[in-house]
């Protein structure tokens, strides 16, 4: 997502009377705003019609953490883990604010004030509704998980079961998908076409899911 800055890390002016300790960026209040790398929630804040307003500050696994100010929403709670694209948040105009936006400010491992604009784009790329195609992507989220596969670790997963296969029985293995592939692929297809009629979203997960399921009965 392009953003608009409308105040700079270290500005002064009629807002900020001292030197800005974060960037504002112009944002729809209810806009999502998800995390752009995993890590714990290590406070909620809610200062009121005051400072950040409410506010949500979370610690990567660097020890830098990321302050989200001014929200209208807050979906996390204290001590909470974070998988990174995990949506926590609404952006709003809570606290002192003059029109509705994002206050962005970040602190290094050793608790000091620096300056965010190095981790914008990342941030930016998690700001506003991401598609659930697009979690999957990114790091292999499907919710709840999948029969054994566990949540937000699709992935590692596949990884483990190629591990499992040996080198005697991948020939077997290989030689079973390519079989049953193509039939895999026409059900899959069959089964988004008939869903595809009520929920394209339903549709595309449903067929994905019709061919995993066809993969593990034959890697069974």
């Amino acid at each position: 997502m392009i953003v608009r800055i409308t105040s700079k890390y270290g500005s002064v002016d009629s807002i900020h009377k001292t030197p800005h300790s974060g960037i504002d960026i112009a944002l729809e209040e209810g806009t999502p705003l998800s995390t752009f790398k995993e890590g714990v929630v290590k406070h909620v804040l809610d200062y009121g019609n005051s400072n950040v307003g409410k506010g949500v500050v979370i610690e990567h696994s660097d020890g830098t953490q990321a302050i989200y100010g001014h929200l209208s929403q807050i979906n996390v709670h204290e001590g909470e883990y974070l998988h990174e694209g995990e949506q926590f948040a609404l952006s709003g105009n809570t606290g002192r604010s003059t029109a509705e936006h994002l206050h962005l400010g970040f602190k290094d491992a050793e608790g000091h004030v620096i300056d965010p604009s190095p981790y914008l784009d990342e941030v930016s790329k998690n700001i506003g509704q991401q598609s659930f195609w697009d979690k999957f992507v990114a790091n292999g989220r499907v919710g709840d998980g999948i029969g054994d596969i566990p949540q937000n670790s699709v992935w590692e997963w596949f990884g483990e079961k190629a591990a499992e296969i040996t080198v005697n029985g991948a020939v077997t293995f290989m030689s079973d998908i390519a079989l049953a592939l193509p039939v895999l692929t026409i059900i899959g297809g069959t089964v988004y076409v008939c869903l595809n009629m009520f929920s394209s979203g339903l549709a595309k997960w449903s067929a994905i899911g019709t061919v995993l399921y066809g993969l593990l009965v034959v890697k069974g």
